[in-house]
């Protein structure tokens, strides 16, 4: 045997050796959660597109809500406590697109159909082009055959993962709270008037119908997963996003386009036989209540539980004439008041707050 055939063998198994252990260390530590859950109820939680893999395959949950990160704060015992006690999942993927969110909701039907689904809408996403989705969402971990798992044990991911959760076990929580931030954030209007980065008035209007073709696309995704499954009952429920939100696209001059894409997705969700829809976007007391945000989209689970408390009981359904009124209130809203002191005087003796109290 000449040296060169040596130096491939052993150059060989020295690979070999190093991927085995590779594999072996990512098995073992599991970061993803994906062959067993944690051994204690807790984990180091890092990306939901990772992670939520795992939690899905062993919830069992009769009832999944999904969102982006507008669904951060909606506490799985919330959800369980304003449906019934039926046991609960939520999944969020930050900033997620559709074709991410079939991925997520096709493995859920396959494990545990469940019998509810709440569909928080986050409408920015919903105006978007899926032809913008990155590939950040490992499809491996959530199809249907085992045989690509070798793509998780081998992954350049699956070895820094491993090694974060391991050096990051002190930052272990429950697996209920995976990617809850109400404990991580200033939930104040301060904060979220701080956050808000108001742009300059654009001078034009986009027209009603702007957003219409990507709209159209995204609608197909959430319309076909209701025809898929007729015995699950689909929530549709618009996230709600601050005033500031609004005061934002009507400088932007994309008003008109947004509510053209509201209501259109309204009306279109509501033919769906086993679909209701919801309006926490209209909610005046959440919208209204800067106090529940930390920018001027994401709130807390304050807000959330008023959010799940409208959906429960039907409260918050949303009509045509609900979505006009909504338009006829923007028109005449002020939202130069945000920016008065003494608007934020009277709000706080209203709520019995000091100025010393607001400032700590």
């Amino acid at each position: 045997m000449n040296a060169h055939v040596r130096f491939l063998r052993r150059f060989a198994l020295v690979l070999l050796a190093l991927l085995i252990a590779w594999g072996s260390f990512v098995y073992a530590v599991d970061p993803a959660l994906y062959f067993r859950p944690s051994h204690d109820g807790r984990a180091v939680f890092f990306s939901e597109r990772w992670q939520f893999a795992g939690l899905i395959r062993r919830a069992e949950a009769d009832t999944l809500l999904l969102g982006t990160s507008m669904a951060a704060n909606y506490l799985e015992s919330d959800i369980e406590a304003a449906f019934g006690g039926d046991r609960a999942l939520r999944v969020t993927i930050p900033d997620g697109y559709y074709s991410e969110f079939d991925r997520v909701l096709s493995l859920a039907c396959r494990v545990h159909p469940p019998r509810r689904v709440i569909w928080l809408i986050d409408l920015n996403t919903l105006v978007r082009s899926d032809a913008g989705a990155t590939g950040a969402l490992p499809s491996f971990l959530y199809d249907e055959t085992p045989y690509n798992d070798f793509r998780y044990l081998l992954s350049r991911e699956g070895l820094y993962y491993g090694a974060y959760a391991l050096l990051g076990r002190g930052a272990a929580v429950p697996e209920a709270d995976a990617f809850v931030t109400d404990a991580q954030e200033y939930w104040s209007h301060i904060e979220a008037l701080e956050q808000y980065e108001r742009p300059e008035v654009s001078g034009t209007e986009l027209p009603r119908d702007a957003f219409y073709p990507d709209l159209q696309e995204n609608l197909a995704h959430l319309k076909r997963w209701a025809d898929a499954y007729p015995e699950t009952e689909f929530l549709f429920a618009f996230s709600p996003y601050s005033m500031l939100f609004w005061d934002k696209v009507t400088r932007l001059g994309e008003r008109e386009a947004m509510l053209g894409a509201l209501m259109t997705a309204a009306e279109t969700l509501s033919q769906i036989p086993n679909a209701r829809v919801f309006g926490p976007i209209v909610q005046r007391e959440v919208v209204g209540n800067l106090d529940l945000y930390c920018d001027y989209i994401h709130h807390s689970a304050e807000g959330a539980r008023m959010v799940l408390g409208g959906i429960a009981s039907g409260a918050t359904a949303i009509s045509a004439g609900d979505l006009r009124a909504w338009e006829a209130f923007l028109r005449d809203f002020d939202f130069e008041k945000y920016y008065n002191p003494g608007y934020w005087k009277a709000w706080n003796e209203i709520r019995g707050i000091t100025a010393t109290e607001e400032s700590t």
